[in-house]
């Protein structure tokens, strides 16, 4: 199995040479926007490497949570903490449609953005609070 993965991890990595090869030689090569006709393709591959990974990440979780079952009581407390936080964050975030140059946001849309900013603002303070709580708690130790 782990020389499936490792043969795996090369070709993917030579992909991602090529590509990045293809990007820089091509400067020249004008696609949409000005922009290298390249751009295009980087981003694409750079999506299929983000859904590869997210899918590898949530596979090995769930088999780890089914050979360990004690593990699935702890993931759970963490999966209604997370539910607990989005749902503080959604609930704060308001709903007011705007105008903005060219651009008219909804009311739905500014929801939504509202309560990712709530949510990164509230995880970035526990991130700080937890920082600040483990240096004094180390002193005291």
């Amino acid at each position: 199995m782990q020389k499936i993965s490792s043969i795996v991890l090369y070709i993917l990595a030579a992909i991602s040479v090529i590509l990045a090869v293809m990007f820089f030689v091509s400067g020249s090569i004008e696609g949409d926007f000005g922009l290298s006709k390249y751009v295009g393709h980087n981003l694409v591959w750079a999506v299929v490497l983000l859904g590869l990974a997210v899918v590898a990440a949530l596979v090995s979780s769930i088999w780890y949570m089914v050979t360990h079952p004690k593990v699935l009581i702890g993931g759970l407390i963490s999966l209604a903490f997370v539910v607990v936080l989005f749902l503080i964050a959604y609930f704060l975030a308001p709903s007011e449609a705007f105008s903005f140059k060219d651009f008219d946001v909804t009311a739905a849309t500014s929801k939504w953005v509202s309560t990712g900013l709530n949510l990164t603002y509230i995880l970035g303070g526990i991130a700080i609070f937890g920082m600040v709580f483990s240096e004094i708690y180390r002193a005291f130790k």
